[in-house]
């Protein structure tokens, strides 16, 4: 895809294809390519660096605070009051053309969509809420259930994370759903379609893909540093993500809010899945409301949008 993207950039002599690359899964990397320079012709920018944005971010920035946020909005105007929709592939940069967030409807087919889909209900037993939670991710007065709906709920998969909470007292170690063996099954399940997400991400942010990689390399050649070395060592013979975590936030209605323990300048993608109508994502910060296609990734069904996107 890389080769792809160059030689339409430049248009420079056509790439070669892998021989074990199957037809269906070269025009699914043509398809991305070809999506994500649209995305690129479509660009939006803002008035303001993004620097200067994340210097004015303080703890008290969480998104939810409405006297801070019109402070935020006065220093850094979004572009569109009011905000406007927008269904056709694109990007929103900062005024020093530093892109913020990419938005790539239909860069998935819906082969690969529906089949994601159907896995996820292979884990729904794994799905859950935490009712007593503080944290409005968990609470469940922010998820919605009806019949035939998947369980609303959260599930998390990493081959070495933190435990929430005890980044300080604890080891790095295997989440706790992908010990489970239907959390195993889904990520193996999940090794092309998390290689084409990687693939898409090594061309919007080649550094932060390669990071993903330095981090699989440096657990695979240390496992002893993850709890659960032995069930890493099994994980990372199908862990294609460039992505520490994958979760799944299923019938989840997400307030505004700001994600201050990301990193800035990197990206999370969302994949939406399932049988929906009207869906959406607000960016308040920049004015714009992005329509949420069945085929498409743009910011979960399946999360693996950006953290600058978060932000705004």
């Amino acid at each position: 895809m890389q080769s792809y993207m160059a030689s339409k950039v430049n248009n420079g002599m056509p790439t070669l294809i892998p021989e074990d690359m199957t037809a269906e899964t070269l025009y699914e990397c043509n398809l991305a390519v070809e999506i994500i320079l649209e995305a690129r012709s479509n660009q939006e920018q803002t008035k303001w660096n993004a620097n200067n944005y994340i210097e004015h971010l303080s703890e008290r920035c969480t998104g939810r605070n409405d006297a801070v946020e019109d402070n935020l909005k006065n220093l850094f105007p979004p572009i569109h009051l009011p905000m406007l929709y927008r269904c056709k592939p694109g990007t929103v940069a900062d005024s020093e053309g530093n892109i913020l967030a990419w938005y790539l409807p239909g860069i998935l087919t819906e082969r690969r969509v529906n089949s994601t889909w159907k896995m996820l209900q292979n884990i729904e037993g794994l799905i859950r809420m935490t009712p007593s939670s503080t944290s409005w991710r968990a609470n469940k007065t922010y998820f919605r259930h009806e019949s035939a709906w998947l369980r609303p709920g959260n599930a998390n998969f990493s081959p070495a994370w933190f435990q929430q909470g005890h980044e300080q007292s604890n080891p790095l170690e295997v989440s706790a759903d992908l010990t489970h063996p239907d959390g195993l099954s889904f990520i193996a399940g999940l090794m092309t379609t998390s290689a084409l997400i990687g693939a898409i991400l090594s061309i919007i942010h080649p550094a932060q893909f390669r990071a993903g990689i330095e981090f699989l390399e440096r657990i695979s050649s240390q496992p002893e540093i993850i709890h659960k070395a032995e069930l890493l060592k099994h994980i990372l013979t199908f862990w294609t993500s460039p992505f520490g975590v994958i979760s799944v936030i299923s019938n989840r209605d997400t307030p505004f809010h700001r994600d201050n323990g990301s990193c800035h300048p990197w990206y999370d993608l969302l994949m939406p899945l399932g049988n929906y109508e009207n869906g959406r994502i607000e960016l308040p910060g920049v004015g714009i409301r992005l329509v949420l296609e069945r085929l498409g990734v743009s910011k979960a069904g399946w999360s693996t949008s950006s953290d600058i996107l978060q932000n705004l």
